[in-house]
């Protein structure tokens, strides 16, 4: 018993080999989830960015000509009034647009911050420790605070946003087309729809088949 409990006991070396295999396998997952979705993220706001560009002028008010008879005109003339207006279609699609860059720029600097308390807890495992009884200790304080602030599913949660970011953006495209050439846009859509019900489908499938590869951590 003495030996056992011992400050470099063999339990608590067997503990702390495991848990560092156990949380470097974990750390690297998150920095993988994280580097992908900045990458992705910075690339998907360039363009909508550029959508947003052209499109934000909609917004402005635009003067449209307006012709009406003079009721109590004894002569044929009529008088020409500035109307303006701007398009509920135009607010719509910018209304996604901007909600999707939004959204992007959002997963940005959450994956940002995410990046550093990865990095934080990684220096805290890591850091040299009295013996490996300490270290066990000291582990299990910090990976609990991981568990209670739900540091993982957190991180899960941010390619969700920027897929919800990429269809708004993918609704603006098909309402933008719809003013402009119908033909196109029912193409656009039905390509559209499939993409949001494979995406559907498939993110859901393991819950009814739990063999199914299409597995995330979101419906893990």
């Amino acid at each position: 018993v003495g030996e056992e409990s011992a400050e470099n006991a063999l339990v608590f070396k067997h503990y702390q080999m495991r848990a560092e295999t156990a949380e470097a396998n974990r750390i690297e997952g998150w920095h993988s989830t994280l580097n992908v979705l900045l990458v992705f993220a910075a690339l998907f706001s360039a363009v909508v960015t550029a959508f947003i560009i052209e499109s934000y002028k909609n917004l402005r008010p635009r003067a449209y000509k307006s012709t009406s008879q003079e009721a109590q005109s004894s002569s044929a003339t009529s008088q020409t009034q500035e109307v303006t207006a701007v398009f509920p279609s135009a607010r719509l699609i910018n209304a996604l647009w901007f909600g999707s860059l939004i959204l992007a720029l959002g997963v940005s600097l959450l994956a940002i911050l995410a990046n550093q308390w990865v990095d934080e807890y990684k220096a805290r495992i890591r850091a040299p420790a009295e013996s490996a009884r300490h270290w066990s200790r000291r582990h299990r304080l910090f990976s609990q605070g991981v568990e209670e602030w739900w540091l993982g599913g957190f991180i899960t949660s941010l390619p969700s946003a920027l897929h919800l970011a990429l269809f708004l953006f993918l609704a603006g495209i098909c309402i933008l087309l719809y003013g402009l050439d119908r033909d196109i846009a029912y193409m656009m859509m039905t390509a559209v729809g499939a993409l949001f019900l494979f995406y559907v489908v498939f993110t859901f499938l393991p819950l009814l088949r739990g063999a199914a590869p299409t597995i995330t951590p979101v419906v893990r």
